[in-house]
């Protein structure tokens, strides 16, 4: 069981590595772009990202339920960067569907082309159209299936088309790890995305929120069973952070904004939901 044979390392004492060899002020701002479809975890991922690397709850997005979304098109979180922790922007995305015509989608957020009016509705979350004379061009891409759905095959082609045409990097995830009832059938996932990305490191882990959730008569050995998931998810998540960091910083097209520079609007009216 992975939960049991987790590391000895502490997620705060990986993560303090991570940050020391990038440190913010003097590395270079790497972009990362989420896909995958609707309801499959992109915004609790991110979530899951920012509470490991803040150590807190906090949650920057909300997520939807089922087969609603709460992410409206293209969405920005700089709140890692402008915090001064750590030089990451995570862009998320609308659930995209299983369809070749997605790399349209997926080509105009690699390009930093990003429409004014399609952000998410949470103030921590900004429009980078806003930014004058910039393309925010991504630098890494994530891509999220969640376990026990149908693999996506359509989308993932496209992603990794439009990926390997840009020169950037895919890193497959695939949540709901604790939802995990046959080692087989994960195998089976991590291979399709292997094959799609041409990759044999998958990251699977589980969505810290929903860990988190415990009902009011747990006994002893359910908490200490959720400490050990969520000791193993944030090891996980800082795996993946180093990973985004390291293919991040091998790629030198983005060009680095100045944050401390205020935001002049284009227009009379531009959103910064």
């Amino acid at each position: 069981d992975a939960y049991n044979n987790a590391p000895p390392q502490s997620p705060q004492s990986m993560l303090q590595k991570v940050l020391s060899n990038y440190p913010h002020g003097q590395t270079r701002q790497v972009n990362c772009a989420f896909f995958g479809r609707l309801g499959n975890g992109k915004s609790s991922l991110i979530n899951s990202i920012y509470q490991t690397v803040t150590d807190s709850n906090d949650n920057l997005c909300e997520v939807g339920l089922g087969d609603t979304s709460k992410t409206i098109k293209y969405a920005c979180c700089a709140e890692l960067d402008f915090k001064s922790v750590l030089p990451l922007v995570l862009f998320d995305t609308k659930g995209l569907p299983d369809a070749e015509d997605a790399s349209r989608v997926v080509s105009t957020v690699l390009k930093g082309k990003f429409k004014p009016d399609h952000s998410m509705n949470n103030p921590k979350w900004t429009d980078f159209h806003c930014v004058p004379d910039q393309k925010i061009k991504i630098d890494v891409i994530v891509f999220v299936y969640a376990y026990g759905t149908p693999f996506p095959q359509r989308l993932a082609t496209a992603v990794a088309q439009s990926a390997h045409k840009n020169g950037l990097a895919v890193i497959p995830v695939i949540t709901h790890y604790d939802q995990v009832t046959n080692l087989a059938d994960l195998r089976k996932d991590e291979a399709r995305c292997a094959a799609a990305f041409n990759t044999s490191h998958i990251i699977s882990l589980a969505n810290l929120n929903a860990l988190r959730r415990n009902p009011f008569t747990a006994d002893a050995h359910t908490l200490a069973l959720q400490e050990r998931q969520i000791n193993f998810t944030k090891q996980t998540v800082v795996d993946l952070i180093s990973q985004i960091m390291v293919y991040g910083q091998q790629n030198h097209k983005t060009k680095k904004y100045d944050t401390t520079r205020p935001i002049k609007y284009k227009g009379s009216k531009c959103r910064v939901m």
